[in-house]
């Protein structure tokens, strides 16, 4: 995978984006524990532009499978946020939801019935929500979540119009990754939030007014 930068952010900027994350990160851990009862684990693999082209590995390649949620982010920033998991994945969130309720098996994905689509579209709700509200707080300003999208498809197909409205018509896009797992560790998955190119310099100057500096190593 080839990393980039042709937004010229600097390393100060990269490590507030971040902080951000990681905030977002563990309020969407705790609001997805209360509600299944299963423990998480959330880590930022890091914020990183790619070529378009690379972002689907990501989320395991063009051809990998994934049962992925979407929703749009307006507001004082713009951009949009992806929940992707591996099927297997998705059964086992749901099984903490419905339990007993048949195996999901890959060729049979878009015959998910409606109850566990509407669970699945609640848990990227959730996630996306406490997700948005860390990162509200910390910029101090208003995001709003668009009503959420479910896609069950090839992690290619899934991420083509999402990277094309997310780099604005460049030829890279900054993804801000996150990996949940369950601490069993049979659930992995992964929120991408790619702010829009345009209302990024903003986000930029709101954080660096809202974050206070780290604490000088030693203290």
């Amino acid at each position: 995978m080839r990393e980039h930068d042709p937004l010229g952010m600097s390393a100060e900027e990269m490590a507030s984006l971040q902080r951000i994350s990681d905030a977002g990160a563990q309020d969407a851990g705790k609001a997805i524990s209360q509600i299944t009862g299963l423990d998480f684990i959330f880590s930022a693999p890091g914020v990183r532009t790619l070529p378009v082209d690379d972002v689907p590995a990501l989320l395991g390649g063009e051809e990998a499978a994934v049962v992925a949620v979407h929703l749009a982010v307006y507001g004082d920033a713009r951009g949009n946020i992806l929940i992707a998991l591996e099927p297997e994945s998705a059964g086992r969130l749901l099984d903490a939801l419905v339990p007993g309720r048949p195996p999901l098996v890959p060729a049979r994905l878009h015959d998910i019935p409606e109850m566990e689509r509407s669970g699945l579209l609640e848990m990227g709700n959730i996630l996306a929500g406490a997700y948005l509200s860390a990162v509200s707080r910390r910029l101090q300003r208003s995001l709003l979540a668009s009503v959420p999208r479910l896609t069950i498809d090839m992690a290619g197909a899934v991420m083509d119009t999402l990277v094309v409205d997310s780099s604005g018509g460049q030829d890279s896009a900054l993804v801000i990754q996150t990996e949940l797992r369950a601490r069993a560790g049979d659930i992995i998955g992964h929120i991408l939030f790619l702010p829009d190119p345009a209302t990024l310099p903003e986000v930029l100057r709101m954080l660096g007014r809202s974050l206070p500096p780290d604490p000088p190593e030693g203290d």
